[in-house]
């Protein structure tokens, strides 16, 4: 992916293996998992090459002059350094085979050794890396080594060779790679033909192995119910009566359904691994868990946030359209001129009135109240005056008829409404009681 770019996300999903599983990919792997043991084993034998607790403890109880019969746990450093020795050499043949591979045909000439061979200056400037490196850690393992032997032998430690050291090495290290510069390198051309069919023929193996799970893979998928349906040879039949036979549609599955529970399932498998690497590792998980809860409490708090807000945003938004709608609709009636409206409209203007009247009279209509039991609320409220409770009867059964039941009002009626409803504002105290009909 770092050469050659990163697939396209719809290719991961819907073809997973061919993205995850190429030529590239695989070499990639394979490289990085073998580079992670080799690091492994260096870092072990360098770590067994330094002074170990035991060690350090008891030379402090010589230092402090209270030495006793505890001994340290021997440690044959020489044997770790011979290890070391032949993992370095053995990694290198290999890293020096696989550069081979990179030349297939005849070299050209040249004045440098290393050039003649015509391979990629990057490659060969890893592999010089490698062995410098390698000598470099060696040289360190030789005074580790000796360091070890002075403190466990009570002996005094010389400070010229330590101080030395750095100085001899990296003359040592100058002059052999001058020497093995001009040294003169055979052509490695036969030797690049054999380990590139060795190669071949072990990836040829492992691909044929791939394309056996595979085949082993699809074939416990065609168990399935809904895989494959075996196709049935019918009598031929009417367009009619072969339409109404015709079963339902097959279930259509996306592509990208595979690849997704691929990627899942290879997501559920690290983190597991990963799970017992740090379990193995006696590493506390406090962190983890406690960010998980806090994320946790987040999303908790937030849709909780979500779930209260969208009810008091509905009741909001519906209270600002009622009141623009009121006000609107008071707004045309008392600009719009008694002569103008229609018996009907003449009817609800009066009742409004009497309804905006009231609502300053503090006897407002509620929401859940019919026109009739507010009609009843209202006489109660007025003066005991017979006149004034048959007028509030009377407005409220004239509405509820052009209302509800679809009645038409006529000119005369609407008149002596309105002079109804003259009288009964009369009777109600002094205020904002609404425009007089003009």
């Amino acid at each position: 992916w770092a050469m050659q770019g990163i697939p396209d996300p719809l290719d991961v999903l819907t073809d997973p293996t061919g993205v995850f599983a190429d030529g590239y990919f695989l070499i990639a792997a394979i490289t990085v998992m073998f580079t992670w043991f080799a690091a492994i084993d260096f870092t072990g034998d360098m770590a067994e090459l330094a002074l170990q607790p035991d060690e350090l403890w008891v030379s402090r109880r010589t230092e402090l002059g209270t030495a006793d019969s505890a001994r340290a746990a021997p440690t044959d450093r020489p044997q770790v350094v011979r290890r070391f020795l032949a993992r370095w050499v053995g990694w290198g043949i290999f890293l020096i085979l696989l550069a081979s591979t990179l030349r297939l045909g005849v070299t050209r000439p040249s004045f440098w050794a290393l050039g003649r061979q015509d391979v990629d200056p990057l490659v060969v400037g890893a592999i010089l890396t490698y062995f410098v490196v390698g000598l470099l850690l060696l040289s360190q393992g030789q005074l580790a080594m000796l360091r070890a032997r002075w403190t466990v032998a009570r002996l005094p430690a010389a400070p010229g060779v330590t101080r030395n050291w750095p100085i001899y090495t990296a003359i040592v290290l100058l002059v052999f790679a001058a020497i093995a510069a001009f040294l003169p390198l055979g052509d490695t051309y036969l030797l690049s033909l054999i380990l590139s069919t060795i190669l071949n023929a072990v990836f040829a193996l492992l691909y044929l192995i791939f394309r056996l799970v595979t085949v082993a893979f699809l074939m416990l998928l065609s168990l399935l119910p809904f895989s494959e349906r075996a196709a049935e040879q019918v009598a031929e039949q009417p367009p009619m009566q072969a339409a109404l036979d015709q079963g339902p549609a097959p279930l259509i599955i996306p592509p990208w359904v595979g690849g997704l529970f691929f990627w899942i399932s290879v997501a559920f498998l690290i983190g597991y691994a990963a799970y017992f690497y740090f379990s193995d590792k006696d590493a506390t998980m406090g962190w983890l868990r406690r960010f998980l809860a806090r994320l946790y409490a987040q999303l908790l708090a937030f849709f909780g946030l979500v779930r209260s807000w969208h009810p008091q945003a509905g009741r909001t938004a519906q209270a600002e359209e009622s009141g623009a709608q009121s006000s609107l609709a008071s707004l045309v009636r008392r600009l719009l001129p008694w002569r103008l409206m229609s018996p009907n409209q003449r009817v609800r203007f009066l009742y409004f009135q009497m309804l905006e009247a009231a609502e300053e009279h503090e006897v407002a209509r509620l929401p859940s109240e019919t026109p009739d039991r507010f009609a009843v609320r209202l006489d109660e409220s007025l003066p005991d005056a017979a006149d004034e409770q048959h007028g509030v009867d009377e407005l409220t059964g004239a509405f509820v008829g052009v209302r509800y039941a679809g009645a038409e009002a006529d000119r005369a009626q609407t008149e002596r409404l309105k002079r109804v409803w003259a009288a009964l504002r009369a009777s109600l105290p002094a205020g904002k009681e609404g425009d007089s009909a003009s």
